[in-house]
């Protein structure tokens, strides 16, 4: 199978309704899932999801979750279920040892039988909903416990002012439900699905996420913008047309410790209703904008986009961000020989021409000088556009995830007496945006184990900010002048929606120059501040602010802010 493939077989299969068991093994074939699935006694190399699932919908629904976890699907009772997931590499384990659960502190443990690709499974009946305690033993003596509850009820009553079994919804309308929901749980998160046809998989997916009440109004533009839709480009992916069945979900979500690497708690209630579905909603996959702004010496060109709405929230949902990266890249010496040749009589004159470029030296203060303003600058564009607050890269210190992070190493190579490369960085920068293999998180965890969420969770921030700035040594287009020609890209990653995506992403974007500003070597040695004119960053970080500008009127366009209010 293609890693393309793969990897979106992957995130389907998790991000489904129980263990993702039985989709994982559809999805990428039992060869494939068997071959990324091993045995560990080692209980830190585990993530472990424990899920507790109240009133199964029909196995005659046709779903895969249902028709391929065999007699532990009932419908209208419970399961409880646990798959270990390779918290280092892609794949699941199979524990070796045993996996039970304890109904009462000082009860027996009961085994939970292992049904294939890192997921165990077993049946309760509908009338238990007393909270489990995971266990966990190894053949090597180590020990693990979590507890896992159900979620409190709750009970699908309409579908547009109809009884919600046998009602019609057309994708390209809002949809009303009500529901009925215990005391105390007004605000609870709960998700609505539908079943969609991915790869020629009939499976539960998330349409939104959305709080509680007696009423909710899941809007049109959520059809579009479902949990897989973004794997769509390898394989076809459509709601189910006709019958269908609507799934709406209360889940409580916990990340206990426990002695594993990760470990993760869901509890959750279900109710459910068979439905038909008409209409169209194709899917979307991202959002795109480009544009040019006039410069100085050239125009600044802009390109930028973001996921659908599950994984690309608003930008106005970012009320702080925190500066992860931020450093400056420059290419700054350049030399090329050139060789040519005139013929005469008996006579051929070889001319051998040395052309070099070379930016002048600079103190490192004027390079800090350079990367202050830019935080700076895309601090207040933030502000304008969505007003976001950017928050230091100090307030990252209080993230044991971050300080763990891959440091950027500051650079400075010398040729010939000029230094040719160069690197500087903002204090404290990390590896937030993976560029090379050893900074490459590889991994199959839970969303809320990523590292990015665990450092926005860490530091108490909803977004992530790296910000580059590359310069190149050349020479104007109007002339032998030497310029630096900028480029600046960024992305501002979120954490996760719900328990089933991240890391989210607000944006990202290109912003590039095609010709530079000339200099003045002497001017550039006395006045820090010139390193900004130099570098175009006024230009660069206006056409930063259109680009966040574009998205943010194409995402309103699009139903985003719908999709999210109320979050």
């Amino acid at each position: 199978m293609k890693k393309p493939l793969l990897a979106a077989a992957l995130a389907i299969a998790l991000a489904t309704t129980t263990s993702g068991c039985a989709v994982m093994m559809k999805f990428i074939g039992d060869m494939t899932a068997a071959a990324i699935t091993q045995k560990t006694a080692n209980l830190s190399e585990l993530s472990v999801r424990a899920s507790y699932v109240t009133n199964l919908f029909p196995k005659d629904s046709g779903l895969v979750e249902a028709v391929d976890s065999g007699e532990t699907w009932q419908e209208g009772q419970n399961l409880l279920g646990v798959v270990l997931l390779k918290r280092q590499g892609v794949g699941m384990y199979e524990l070796d040892g045993a996996v039970g659960y304890q109904a009462t502190p000082n009860g027996p443990i009961v085994p939970i039988p292992y049904v294939g690709k890192g997921a165990y499974q077993i049946a309760l009946s509908a009338k238990d909903l007393a909270p489990k305690t995971i266990v966990l033993r190894t053949t090597g003596g180590q020990e693990a416990r979590l507890v896992v509850a159900p979620a409190k009820p709750i009970t699908l009553k309409a579908i547009n002012g109809k009884p919600a079994k046998g009602a019609t919804i057309d994708l390209g309308k809002d949809v009303v439900l009500d529901l009925a929901n215990p005391a105390g749980t007004a605000g609870t998160p709960i998700k609505v699905s539908v079943a969609i046809q991915a790869m020629g998989i009939q499976t539960m997916s998330a349409v939104g996420i959305f709080k509680a009440a007696d009423r909710i109004t899941v809007p049109k533009e959520a059809f579009r913008n479902m949990l897989v839709s973004a794997s769509h480009d390898v394989g076809a992916v459509g709601i189910l047309k006709g019958a269908n069945y609507l799934l709406v979900e209360r889940y409580e979500h916990g990340l206990p410790a426990a002695a594993v690497g990760a470990a993760e708690t869901l509890g959750q209630a279900w109710t459910w209703a068979p439905v038909t579905v008409t209409g169209d909603a194709p899917l979307n996959a991202k959002l795109e904008v480009q544009g040019k702004l006039p410069g100085s010496t050239s125009e600044v060109g802009f390109m930028a986009f973001k996921p659908n709405a599950f994984y690309g929230p608003p930008l106005p949902m970012a009320k702080t961000i925190a500066l992860g990266t931020l450093r400056a890249r420059g290419k700054l010496y350049e030399s090329k020989t050139y060789e040519s040749k005139s013929y005469g009589y008996q006579t051929v004159t070889t001319t051998t021409t040395t052309i070099t470029k070379q930016f002048p030296e600079v103190p490192d203060g004027h390079w800090n000088a350079l990367l202050k303003d830019l935080e700076t600058r895309l601090g207040a564009s933030l502000k304008r556009v969505s007003n976001t607050t950017m928050l230091p890269a100090e307030r990252l210190a209080s993230s044991p995830t971050y300080k763990a992070m891959k440091d950027i190493s500051e650079e400075r190579d010398t040729r010939a007496g000029a230094t040719s490369y160069i690197v500087k960085i903002r204090p404290g920068s990390r590896h937030v945006l993976a560029e090379s293999l050893d900074t490459i998180e590889v991994s199959s965890t839970f969303p809320a184990d990523r590292a990015l969420a665990r450092v926005m969770r860490e530091s108490k921030t909803d977004g992530l900010l790296s910000a580059t700035l590359d310069l190149q040594i050349a020479t104007a287009k109007d002339s032998d002048k030497l310029v630096l020609i900028p480029r600046l890209t960024y992305i501002i990653f979120g954490a996760t929606n719900g328990y089933a995506a991240g890391p989210l992403s607000y944006a990202t974007g290109f912003i590039e120059a095609t010709d530079g500003v000339p200099f003045n070597a002497e001017a550039l040695q006395k006045n820090p501040g010139e390193m900004s004119r130099v570098a175009r960053l006024p230009e660069l970080v206006n056409a930063f602010e259109a680009s966040l500008k574009a998205l943010r009127a194409k995402e309103q366009a699009a139903g985003y802010d719908a999709i999210w209010r109320g979050r």
